[in-house]
């Protein structure tokens, strides 16, 4: 049995990556030798919390994929055109582009 508890706390964001994937490399160490171990799994709030991230994660990506959809289509529904997506989306883009750009660039004081 492995215990392993990361050293920001369960609830830290993506907290149990590294000691998830350190217990792996050294069960495979392990059992490439002459020990030879039982075949298990990971338990408890570490890899629960690493489920429940990867199937929020999950979920939004599909709940932002059908919203942005039915966005499209209710602007083609009401324009008529497929043009309109692109005259829409064109300064949002260009806005997000721009603020995205403004947040990197090193700031003079």
């Amino acid at each position: 049995m492995i215990v392993v508890l990361p050293p920001a706390g369960v609830f830290a964001e993506h907290a149990g990556e590294p000691p998830v994937k350190e217990v792996w490399r050294l069960v495979g160490e392990l059992e490439s030798g002459a020990l030879r171990l039982a075949r298990g799994r990971h338990v408890g709030d570490v890899e629960s919390n690493l489920e429940e991230r990867d199937s929020l994660e999950n979920d939004l990506a599909w709940a932002t994929a059908i919203c942005i959809l039915l966005v499209c289509a209710v602007v083609v529904g009401f324009y008529g055109r497929f043009r309109a997506i692109a005259l829409i989306a064109a300064p949002a883009l260009l806005g997000t582009r721009r603020r995205s750009a403004s947040r990197r660039s090193p700031t003079v004081t």
